[in-house]
């Protein structure tokens, strides 16, 4: 069975901080900024993890290469919207995981052509690591900071490498079949 990472609790505080440049502010605000940013750094593609950014950017006509969602917010249900022609999924990937199936589905819509929606059971947040780490050098990275605004990760060799030190500081578990 292939791994799973686990996000130990020691790891817990370090990642609740922004892995990248947060734009505060209201939607309008984070969006406008955000689309500047976008203007200004022409980004290979972009890749929306959570459903509230990931709704929010194609309501603002910023079309993600990839969006990654579990159909809730702050642990709450939410209608389930489609947001790309090509679906993947249902993945399973449990809170405080990162799963190899999550991490191979996300490679997958990297190389797919047009947009992919990623569904995930479980939790998608931890997801912005495996993305990084899949994602071509010059990608955005946009996910949700709760009750803040967004937070915009451009993809380096440096964003690349911490995302690599955090995946290999969490937890191995190899489920039996």
């Amino acid at each position: 069975m292939p791994p799973s990472f686990v996000l130990p609790q020691r790891m817990r505080d370090e990642l609740h901080k922004p892995f990248g440049y947060l734009i505060s502010g209201s939607y309008k605000e984070t969006t406008r900024r955000l689309k500047a940013i976008i203007e200004e750094r022409r980004p290979v593609a972009v890749v929306a993890v959570g459903d509230v950014v990931s709704r929010n950017l194609h309501g603002s006509d910023i079309k993600p290469k990839v969006a990654i969602v579990d159909n809730r917010s702050k642990r709450k249900k939410l209608k389930a919207v489609t947001l790309a022609a090509r679906l993947i999924g249902p993945i399973d990937n449990p809170a405080g995981t990162i799963t190899q199936e999550a991490i191979d589905s996300i490679s997958e819509a990297l190389k797919a052509s047009g947009e992919s929606q990623i569904l995930i059971e479980g939790e998608e947040d931890l997801l912005v690591i495996p993305a990084v780490l899949q994602a071509q050098q010059g990608t955005l990275v946009v996910y949700g900071q709760p009750c803040e605004g967004i937070v915009v990760v451009e993809v380096t060799p440096e964003k690349k490498q911490e995302a690599r030190r955090i995946l290999e500081s969490m937890e191995i578990v190899r489920k039996a079949k």
